[in-house]
């Protein structure tokens, strides 16, 4: 049995695009879910879902939409949309109209007999040609083509707020945005004129936001120009899941996916407990490696399923392999990630005065491994402290 076989390779939550299955296997978040609910009855126009990497801000999401979606509380696109703020805007918007125009229809059938929505989707088609031929080419837009597509955007995002409508929908348009890729060290040459741009959009009447991204996404998309109120905007912190909800997550796959009531998962459960702890709840870093293992278990064929003690050096091997391989580390920075994972939290005057080494050198290598995601950064007050990442603490400990 294998851990693909669980639906879990590469996403411990669900599978996007979102479907029934959602709400059978999803865990947790009743605390989030409540809250999702009460600001869009209170109208509230943007809701910010932050948290680090592999927290689920994607799954609480989908299942909220999905769920309301199912109720007849809102029309949602099935899927999630990527934005990457370093990519052409138009781009962006190209994927959230043609989800849009896809998605309606397979909820509400009859809306492809209506009128508006046909003249709609023309209008669309001449939109994304338009968009091929001046930036998905690779040509360069003058201030009147900019202009003519940024109107035009709006105007389709305007008529399928009129169109949906006749779906029924109390909430109307809720529309996920995720801003996974979004890097924080700001400055990027054209960044101020994306985030005017977006916010003209997240202003277009009869749509709710869901935007999901690391913690202060809504500082970082902060415009002077911003066209929704504050009152209009709200923001919930999404945490890992505890490890006992991560237990209940597994055993929901096993019930729905196992051929018979005696089928086991591939790994024990103080091997997830081991991986869980390295990675400060981040499945997403977990589950990926927990098919590895899996796909290991040819070797151990009298074994039900591996336990830590099996799989504890195979952990070890995997991350100096790829360490090798991946990182190209200089031998001073494999010996200041090993004082962090000896010693977590460090500044870097710490471990300049450690090592006995200048503190410039020392602030410039961590940036080179935070850049490598082997390190993570918090600051605190006027210092910069450094945690070792999941794959530095096993490699280095």
């Amino acid at each position: 049995m294998t851990w693909r076989r669980w639906g879990l390779k590469a996403s411990p939550y669900t599978l996007n695009p979102i479907d029934e299955t959602e709400l059978d296997l999803f865990v947790g978040r009743s605390n989030e879910i409540k809250h999702l609910q009460h600001s869009f009855s209170e109208n509230k126009c943007v809701v910010f879902l932050e948290g680090d990497r592999g927290v689920g801000k994607t799954a609480v999401g989908n299942y909220w939409r999905y769920d309301s979606m199912r109720k007849r509380l809102c029309f949602t696109p099935f899927v999630e949309i990527g934005v990457n703020p370093m990519e052409s805007f138009y781009l962006f918007i190209t994927a959230l109209i043609e989800a849009i125009n896809w998605s309606l229809p397979q909820s509400v059938p009859f809306i492809l007999r209506d009128p508006d929505f046909k003249k709609h989707e023309s209008r669309s088609r001449e939109f994304f040609d338009s968009v091929r031929t001046g930036v998905a080419a690779g040509g360069s837009l003058n201030d009147v083509e900019d202009q003519y597509l940024y109107k035009e955007a709006k105007d389709l995002l305007e008529n399928i707020s009129h169109i949906s409508p006749k779906s029924g929908c109390e909430y109307g348009t809720i529309i996920q945005l995720s801003f996974a890729t979004l890097n924080h060290s700001g400055g990027e040459k054209g960044l101020s004129e994306f985030r005017k741009k977006i916010w003209g959009v997240l202003a277009v009447h009869g749509f709710k936001w869901l935007l999901t991204g690391p913690s202060l996404l809504d500082a970082w998309l902060y415009h002077s120009d911003v066209q929704v109120q504050t009152k209009d905007m709200d923001k919930i912190a999404i945490q890992p899941l505890e490890l006992a909800q991560v237990y209940e997550l597994l055993q929901r796959r096993k019930d729905y996916l196992g051929l018979n009531q005696n089928a086991k998962l591939p790994l024990a459960l103080d091997v997830i407990e081991y991986l869980y702890s390295l990675s400060g709840g981040n499945l997403t870093r977990v589950f990926p490696l927990c098919e590895t293992l899996a796909a290991s278990q040819d070797r151990y064929q009298s074994m039900p399923e591996l336990n830590l003690e099996v799989t504890k050096p195979l952990i070890v091997k995997h991350f100096k392999d790829e360490s090798q391989k991946k990182w190209q580390l200089t031998p001073a920075a494999i010996e200041v990630l090993r004082f962090l994972v000896r010693d977590e939290g460090l500044p870097p005057s710490t471990i300049a005065d450690r090592m006995k080494r200048l503190r410039p050198n020392i602030s410039k290598i961590l940036m080179h491994l935070k850049q490598k995601n082997l390190v993570r950064m918090e600051i605190r007050g006027r210092n910069r402290i450094y945690y070792p990442c999941m794959e530095a603490k096993i490699a280095f400990a």
